[in-house]
């Protein structure tokens, strides 16, 4: 496992260094902003200000293990929330709420079972999103994630809900991808909350990533809501499924939520139960400050904007963050949440956004020698697929490498190493998880980068042990 980065506020006289995010991004290799505001890459690496060097980008890959706050200048004031979800947002400030009313958590499914749908719905009932400005996929703000029809990236959201017993909630939720290319994404995710909604289609039952996600979640030791899916569909067979559910998974199904994300059926249902099941997080208000960045991307404004959860302690504007991993310091210019669109404040325990003047993916702390405990990171992911990028002129090979850079800071799962070419010049050997992962990557950097690239066939690496004892590796390509 990979160290976390983690936050710490200075507690002496002025010279002390305090960790503080900006807008309450964190830092992230994969990382997307909802809702027209993106997140910041978190278990891998911040990047610099307003552009990313070579000497920012190497610290970010330096640190790229641990996580990193690091906040991004707010929006104007157009993109900063006025009304909200369940209370007021004076002059973009978050209402704030008790810790123990807090609720950290996540939708982790199989693909097309419903999970966005669901966020959509749970977004319209708390008034977080009205219904005259939703649309279907609404926290799926990429093109490539709309024309597709799937989640590509996590995104988060925080929402206000009055519970029946009449108190104020803030509930932060994660919305996570289906596929198995992008399982990178549920994993970091999980790690930021303290529970999780398994959605589960009533007509097709348990499949391969309902348990692969189910999986991620026990080890995080998460509460686990079992809910069911589609049960307005005409072949819908809830019963049949509850029994896979608990034959398979072992999870018990007495208390088992019953849905139509489509019709908004048993949405109600599901916030209270998202109040009454999943934990609050612990309130350590007064410990050092740590924070754990589990998503980030590049602006080309801001620079590096990051998504973070702090574990320990408080955050604010102005704040001096140092990298656990790496000793840089930087300062947090500004710090929010989205909800979706970006709000200013940001309080403990929550999950917000960040950006800081300078960052690089690490632990954060404050002070100059923290005694604070680095958070665990993430497991360094694994390649299963390696094809060669080449940019069809030449002249754009250093346009090429930047971009790869940046794309990097949101997709933490992409791997990249120079390659020669004796056909097609200089490039790059890039790793992927699959081969939609490696076409979302390219499609990614044709149109956010405007290149024009030439993709080589994808090839899986093979490591044979021989009958005399040693070993070898070969390269096969995909059919």
């Amino acid at each position: 496992m990979m160290q976390g980065a983690s936050l710490q506020r200075p507690c002496g006289p002025p010279g002390c260094t305090s960790a503080r995010l900006r807008n309450g991004t964190t830092a992230s290799t994969s990382g997307r902003p909802a809702g027209g505001y993106a997140p910041a890459a978190a278990a891998q690496r911040c990047a610099a200000v307003h552009s990313l060097g070579r000497r920012a980008r190497r610290a970010a890959a330096a640190g790229r293990c641990s996580l990193v706050v690091r906040a991004v200048a707010a929006p104007p004031e157009a993109s900063l929330e006025k009304g909200g979800p369940g209370a007021t947002y004076g002059g973009g400030s978050v209402a704030k709420v008790p810790v123990q009313n807090i609720r950290n958590f996540s939708i982790i499914a199989h693909i097309d079972h419903g999970k966005s749908t669901l966020a959509d719905q749970l977004l319209l009932k708390t008034g977080t999103v009205s219904a005259r400005d939703m649309v279907e996929q609404f926290m799926d703000s990429n093109d490539i994630e709309r024309e597709r029809g799937i989640t590509i990236k996590l995104n988060t959201a925080r929402m206000k809900y009055k519970a029946s017993d009449g108190q104020l909630y803030a509930l932060n939720l994660i919305d996570t991808p289906g596929h198995v290319d992008f399982t990178y994404e549920v994993s970091r995710s999980l790690a930021a909350c303290e529970g999780a909604l398994l959605v589960v289609d009533a007509s097709q039952g348990v499949e391969a990533q309902t348990l692969a996600n189910v999986w991620l979640a026990i080890e995080n030791d998460l509460e686990i809501i079992p809910v069911l899916n589609k049960i307005d569909l005409p072949g819908a067979e809830p019963e049949r499924v509850i029994e896979e559910i608990e034959a398979i998974i072992g999870l018990d199904c007495s208390n088992i939520l019953r849905v139509s994300a489509k019709m908004g059926v048993g949405i109600e249902e599901t916030l209270e139960a998202i109040v009454r099941r999943v934990p609050p997080p612990r309130n350590t208000t007064a410990d050092q400050l740590r924070a754990l960045i589990f998503d980030s991307y590049y602006d080309p404004y801001r620079g590096v904007v990051c998504q973070f959860r702090v574990m320990d302690g408080s955050v604010s504007r102005g704040d001096t963050v140092v990298m656990m991993n790496t000793g840089k310091e930087f300062t947090l210019d500004e710090i929010g949440v989205l909800a979706p669109a970006k709000v200013a404040e940001f309080t403990l325990d929550e999950i917000g956004v960040l950006a800081p003047a300078k960052v690089a993916v690490d632990t954060l702390y404050a002070g100059e020698s923290p005694s604070v405990i680095a958070l665990d990171g993430y497991e360094d992911v694994q390649p299963m697929v390696y094809c060669g990028l080449f940019p069809t002129d030449a002249d754009d090979y250093q346009n090429l490498r930047e971009a790869l850079g940046k794309l990097q800071l949101n997709d933490a799962a992409l791997k990249f190493e120079p390659e020669v070419n004796n056909a097609m010049g200089f490039g790059f050997r890039c790793g992927f998880l699959g081969l939609l992962h490696m076409e979302i990557v390219q499609e990614r950097l044709e149109r956010e980068y405007d290149l024009d690239l030439i993709t080589t066939a994808p090839t899986v690496v093979y490591r044979a042990h021989c009958t005399d004892g040693t070993e070898q590796t070969a390269r096969s390509r995909t059919v």
